[in-house]
């Protein structure tokens, strides 16, 4: 039981680290308005 519960707690904190590092690589991108960001997606299709 220990082991599924460490490989469980293993996926998840690699998850974690993937999300830092695609935090880390897009920190220096602009910033843009919740509207803006709101336009784009009804341009895309996507809401």
């Amino acid at each position: 039981m220990s082991d599924l519960i460490n490989e469980i707690v293993k996926e998840a904190l690699a998850e974690d680290a993937e999300d830092l590092s695609a935090f880390d690589e897009r920190a220096n991108e602009p910033l843009i308005s919740y509207e803006e960001m709101v336009k784009r997606l009804k341009k895309d299709g996507r809401i």
